[in-house]
């Protein structure tokens, strides 16, 4: 069969009366919208496969998934009492019981739309990306790979109505206040990759996707992920721009590798095929970002990051400019020698031992770590970075 106009079905995406996420049938595939909880459509997408109905897509994928940002219901109401941890695998009975109460109110207070399309082929990734290129910028607000997605304050409403229908004790309050006040912490750290990023500036032509302020900073902290063990298959690129006054603004994206992934690269950081399929390639980010690391003295955190960009680089045929990287691992032996022998100087142990948060394994949080990191050991050995 043909595919169907783009612009007839954004308009009847735009006129339908919107779904109950339980209501989706089960045996369609097609175009799907996502509405929030107050009846705003802000993310347009397809169903990945013949075997894949909108229900399974939406009440499996963007609804119960992880808190990564291509699971859009997820990844928006993870905020408050109702958050946890990205990729905290192991979940504890808190976490547990937020994405319980978060489900049942995405449930009760989100809607969808669709357009059942029979023919289930190549062409209609061609139609999906023009709708979205069609739709106004408030529907498919959610579809850009570098936005941060999270609400900015707790439904509080909606969470007291999902905890009364879900008929919980009163041992639930504490449980969820917990999880307020850890989100609460990585809101004050500025650590959270989900909160928006500053205006967009000048500097980046690629626009909202790459948020990187043109400004004069200290230096920068840079941190890939690899799709599998070839340095040179980048599929995430995180930057934390340390300013003149020590705040940090970190950015990150998706980067399409060209490349395979390995199943043990996915299970690692979480990034899979699918999520990078319509992200920049790696010559298109480094076109723009290049200035940026020309500019500062770069952070890694070992010899890594370094290595998968220059190897990214000869792969790709991009010309790398001079680059003045330093490595967090030696700045933190010289501050704490104490942790040779305990635990060492990978980020995690890092970063526990010095009281930083982050999800490990996430490009942005690993860069920001590593940037934190420097930033303490110039307090407790009175060395500065630039010199």
């Amino acid at each position: 069969m043909n595919m169907p106009d783009a612009r007839t079905c954004l308009e009847h995406l735009q006129s339908q009366k919107l779904q109950k996420l339980q209501d989706l049938p089960k045996d369609k595939r097609g175009i799907y919208a996502l509405a929030d909880h107050q009846g705003n459509i802000r993310y347009i997408g397809k169903t990945a496969s013949p075997a894949e109905s909108f229900h399974k897509r939406i009440n499996q994928r963007h609804t119960t998934g992880s808190e990564n940002y291509s699971h859009k219901f997820s990844s928006y109401y993870n905020v408050g009492r109702i958050w946890c941890g990205r990729k905290s695998g192991a979940a504890n009975a808190d976490e547990t019981l937020a994405r319980k109460v978060r489900q049942a109110m995405i449930r009760r207070h989100c809607r969808a739309a669709y357009i059942a399309i029979d023919d289930h082929h190549a062409g209609l990734a061609a139609l999906e990306a023009e709708i979205i290129r069609l739709a106004p910028p408030e529907m498919r607000h959610w579809n850009n790979i570098g936005s941060q997605l999270a609400i900015q304050t707790e439904p509080e409403d909606l969470v007291d109505q999902a905890i009364r229908e879900l008929g919980l004790g009163s041992q639930a309050i504490p449980a969820l206040d917990r999880q307020a006040a850890l989100f609460a912490r990585q809101t004050r750290s500025g650590f959270d990759r989900r909160l928006p990023m500053p205006e967009m500036a000048s500097l980046n032509p690629l626009g909202s996707i790459f948020p990187i302020p043109d400004e004069d900073y200290r230096f920068v902290a840079l941190d890939v992920e690899t799709a599998n063990n070839s340095r040179g298959s980048i599929c995430q690129i995180g930057i934390a721009c340390v300013r003149q006054d020590n705040s940090i603004h970190t950015a990150s994206i998706l980067v399409n590798p060209l490349d395979q992934f390995h199943p043990y690269n996915v299970k690692l950081h979480g990034i899979s095929p699918d999520m990078v399929a319509d992200a920049p390639t790696f010559p298109q980010i480094m076109a723009h970002m290049q200035t940026v690391l020309q500019r500062h003295i770069v952070v890694q955190h070992s010899s890594f990051d370094r290595q998968a960009i220059e190897a990214a680089s000869l792969k790709h045929g991009v010309a790398v400019r001079k680059i003045t990287w330093i490595d967090s691992v030696a700045v933190a032996k010289r501050a704490w020698p104490e942790l040779k022998h305990a635990g060492g100087y990978g980020l995690s142990n890092l970063s526990s031992f010095l009281g930083i948060a982050f999800s490990h394994h996430d490009a942005g949080h690993d860069a920001r770590a590593a940037a934190e990191v420097v930033l303490m050991a110039e307090r407790k050995t009175g060395h500065v970075t630039e010199e």
